[in-house]
């Protein structure tokens, strides 16, 4: 089974250096650059 993960950021370059440590890792990432509320 693998791993999953939720990124949230709304900095791109944050959100982008995140997603590839994570897809390194092996975590399949979902990625969100904001979120209306």
């Amino acid at each position: 089974m693998s791993k999953s993960i939720l990124i949230v950021e709304d900095e791109h370059i944050l959100r982008e250096i995140m997603k590839d440590y994570f897809l390194n890792e092996g975590y399949f990432v979902l990625e969100a650059g904001n979120v209306p509320y």
